[in-house]
């Protein structure tokens, strides 16, 4: 576990004390579920009191919602910093791959958190809007990957649906992997999936994009801000 700097001014004594009561949140979401959190259990887990946690977050439902958009936020970063740790598309989703599924985001926290919020979109308005608009943007990004690679190989794919069958499939294996209901691992579920990238790019079997995500640069963990 990181232990973070002590903080020196006003300003990142606030932002400190947020990012706390954010993190404690996560982890009470993920050990009790959304419906069982409560503000009390956040300030017991954060180790402050209920008047701190009153005066940073008007209510419950606004600290979880912002606690879901970081949740967002951090996959979201793993993600972006794997791709541009490559130059070529085709390594840019395989790098997507890999980090979704070994980086230390996966960790059984992150994995319950998500599956909550996840759950709850589903019947929360304000939780549905967040994810619809994190999911947009992952759609687009994916799909304008898949296009560039495409055009690069001179291979005629629709974008789009390429994008949807690839995280479908991310979405469904890490579901699985996260409730444990099959007994497969996340080398697995790599493979799975790019072995799908690799079908809908008709790339061969000799093709120097399909040498493995790793080495210093992308076998470097990258540090998810939750803990």
């Amino acid at each position: 576990m990181v232990v973070l700097d002590r903080p020196k001014t006003h300003p990142e004594i606030n932002k400190f004390r947020r990012d706390s009561l954010v993190a404690a949140a996560l982890r009470v979401v993920a050990a009790e579920g959304i419906e069982n959190t409560t503000v009390a259990k956040i300030c017991e887990a954060a180790g402050v009191s209920r008047g701190l946690a009153n005066h940073y977050f008007q209510s419950k439902e606004e600290l979880l919602l912002i606690a879901f958009q970081k949740l967002l936020d951090d996959l979201g970063d793993v993600t972006r910093q794997a791709a541009q740790e490559h130059g070529s598309p085709t390594r840019k989703l395989f790098a997507i791959i890999h980090a979704i599924f070994r980086s230390e985001f996966f960790n059984s926290t992150a994995r319950a958190a998500y599956l909550c919020f996840w759950t709850a979109s589903l019947s929360n308005p304000q939780f549905a809007r967040v994810n619809r608009a994190n999911y947009a943007q992952y759609h687009s990004s994916v799909a304008r990957l898949f296009e560039k690679s495409a055009k690069q190989r001179s291979v005629d794919i629709n974008g789009r649906t390429a994008a949807i069958g690839l995280i479908g499939m991310i979405d469904g294996l890490w579901v699985d992997l996260s409730i444990g209901v099959d007994d497969f691992t996340p080398d697995d579920a790599i493979a799975a999936c790019r072995d799908y990238v690799v079908h809908k790019l008709l790339i061969s079997k000799d093709d120097a994009d399909l040498s493995r995500i790793g080495g210093p640069a992308s076998d470097r963990i990258v540090k998810a801000k939750i803990r």
